[in-house]
């Protein structure tokens, strides 16, 4: 009598598990199972790229067009070979510096050559010149990006200060809030199993 009455029993819930549970979404096809998707309200959508990522890529999409071409080509039919070429250009990007051949960025790489190859004082102090200008802006770019970087730090900590004392005004509130819930959670009959 007793496994008969577990079988049923077992059944019938399993049944009413499925009757009223939540349909689940058919999963993503096979091959690239979710490559660079993620599910949003029962809908397989494309990830949404790191700042890092949409700012290398707007700044290919300016510089090289045809590479960006590729690449955004590349994400639609091969999401895994997308992301091992961004791994290669974006997230080594610091590590840059020492993979290459020349020590020296590429835009100095004339004014350096035009320095090494002068043959008489003069052209030397022009070519010597035109490297310090150069090097110059280079440093005034830098500069220029770390303040900006700089400015959107202290924008962010302001925006925390403001949004830790609004929460410092309203502890009572929170607290209460959030023993309110506790205390609906233990109030709840447990589910029959």
């Amino acid at each position: 009598m007793k496994p008969r009455l577990i079988l049923t029993l077992t059944l019938a819930l399993g049944w009413l598990s499925s009757a009223y549970g939540q349909v689940q979404p058919p999963p993503p096809p096979p091959g690239n199972r979710g490559a660079g998707m993620h599910r949003e309200n029962g809908e397989m959508k494309p990830r949404k790229p790191s700042p890092q990522v949409r700012d290398y890529l707007n700044q290919l999409q300016e510089s090289d067009p045809d590479e960006y071409e590729r690449l955004i080509n590349l994400r639609k039919e091969n999401p895994q070979a997308f992301r091992m070429e961004l791994r290669k250009k974006v997230w080594r990007k610091g590590n840059k510096q020492g993979r290459r051949k020349n020590k020296h960025p590429r835009s100095l790489q004339e004014e350096i050559s035009t320095l090494q190859n002068a043959s008489t004082p003069e052209e030397k102090e022009a070519a010597l010149s035109d490297l310090r200008t150069k090097v110059r802006e280079r440093v005034e770019e830098n500069l220029n990006e770390r303040e900006a970087a700089i400015e959107k730090f202290r924008e962010r900590l302001k925006q925390l200060e403001e949004q830790n004392e609004q929460e410092r005004i309203r502890v009572e509130e929170i607290v209460d809030h959030h023993l309110e819930r506790i205390l609906n959670t233990l109030n709840t009959p447990p589910p029959n199993d």
